[in-house]
């Protein structure tokens, strides 16, 4: 923990998460803070998810774990990159990784709901607020906070979102395609994992998109009747 006076202040740094404590806490910075930290808290929901056999939830964990991977094998090859003077955090600062799972989670969440067929253009719309809302105040928080440049921001936006983007292209030819398949796989059997991510195509009589009731059993069911 990195500790130092600053207008007659004591600052700390916690690591993992890249933020900086100005003690006694005010307001604003810790809204800062606070915001800093909701994609943390989005990794623990999809954590929760995972641990209760949620389809959905475990691709979202494994994103958000890709996400933060990359950007700290990144953080770690530029050592070098100086953060904003006024901040306590001792580590590079290149790429934000604050920004890099806010926008990454955020627009695969948004890129997830408007690909929706079931979905109204209005749920649509209204998912996609609500995940904005979420998301982008993150990197202005990171900047307004001092603990960040606008270019490591910037930055890791464009990391966020090009991985964003791989990864719903990679869901899209490997999960909603082989949906029957991986229902019907050992390891998917064995564990006891629900599928509320993608359902069987509209040709075989079920819903495409999220069904939060729709299990394996009841799919391996509707196989066996087809067969």
């Amino acid at each position: 923990v990195g500790i130092h006076q600053r207008r007659r202040m004591v600052c700390r740094w916690v690591p993992f998460f890249d933020v900086s404590l100005h003690l006694p806490l005010e307001a604003l910075p810790l809204i800062y803070v606070v915001v800093s930290l909701i994609p943390y808290a989005t990794g623990a929901i999809f954590l929760a998810g995972t641990i209760h056999r949620r389809l959905f939830f475990t691709l979202g964990f494994l994103f958000w774990c890709i996400l933060l991977g990359i950007s700290w094998i990144i953080k770690v090859s530029v050592p070098s990159f100086e953060r904003p003077d006024g901040t306590c955090v001792l580590s590079s600062g290149l790429p934000s990784p604050s920004t890099v799972l806010a926008i990454g989670l955020g627009s695969w969440l948004m890129m997830e709901s408007l690909s929706r067929p079931q979905f109204k253009p209005a749920t649509k719309v209204g998912l996609s607020a609500f995940v904005l809302v979420f998301t982008l105040p993150v990197p202005f928080a990171r900047t307004l906070s001092t603990d960040e440049t606008i270019i490591e921001v910037l930055i890791g936006t464009g990391i966020g979102l090009t991985l964003a983007i791989l990864y719903y292209i990679a869901l899209v030819k490997l999960v909603r395609r082989q949906a029957m398949n991986i229902a019907k796989s050992r390891m998917v059997l064995r564990l006891g994992i629900n599928n509320d991510y993608w359902t069987l195509p509209d040709r075989y009589g079920t819903r495409s998109g999220y069904d939060f009731e729709f299990t394996t059993d009841r799919l391996l069911k509707q196989s066996e009747i087809w067969a």
